[in-house]
């Protein structure tokens, strides 16, 4: 289901993208996998958490832990952008404790135009990708997190 909504939704708004604004953004096959992971990472960990957790109270994780990793991310950029290895130090804390930061910075590395990667200053723009190895720690997280929300479903009374 996540892959026909992904495959619509994406597909569609490159479709207009390209009709209408005669744009397609560069590297687009090297960034959508990173968006479907991204994708695939909030799925899990909402479903690891609608095991034990109330629906409200799961979306308010969700999006909690999904905000968390968003302005971690913030801090590590200003922290790369001003050489300040703590902010550097609380970004990379907050990508391991929400892994979903990690899936969107390579993508959005690669999928911008060529003047955002020349500007490198907005807070839009990443300032430095994460390394591969931040990657498989995202595949790695969601591993963990749907093992997490198995074994507590199993054990769930129904």
């Amino acid at each position: 289901m996540l892959a026909v909504y992904f495959l619509l939704t994406v597909g569609g708004v490159l479709v207009v993208a390209r009709v209408v604004g005669h744009f397609t953004p560069p590297h687009v096959e090297r960034g959508l996998p990173l968006l479907f992971l991204e994708a695939v990472l909030l799925l899990t960990v909402a479903i690891a958490g609608g095991t034990r957790l109330s629906t409200i109270t799961n979306g308010m994780m969700a999006f909690g832990l999904y905000g968390f990793a968003f302005i971690g991310n913030w801090i590590e950029q200003i922290g790369t952008f001003t050489d300040n290895v703590a902010a550097r130090n609380v970004g990379t804390v907050s990508s391991l404790i929400h892994a979903e930061r990690v899936a969107v910075e390579p993508r959005a590395y690669q999928m911008q135009p060529t003047i955002m990667s020349e500007l490198t200053a907005t807070p839009f723009s990443p300032v430095s990708a994460p390394s591969v190895a931040m990657v498989w720690w995202s595949i790695g997280y969601i591993v963990l997190a749907l093992v997490l929300g198995l074994r507590a479903f199993r054990h769930r009374a129904l």
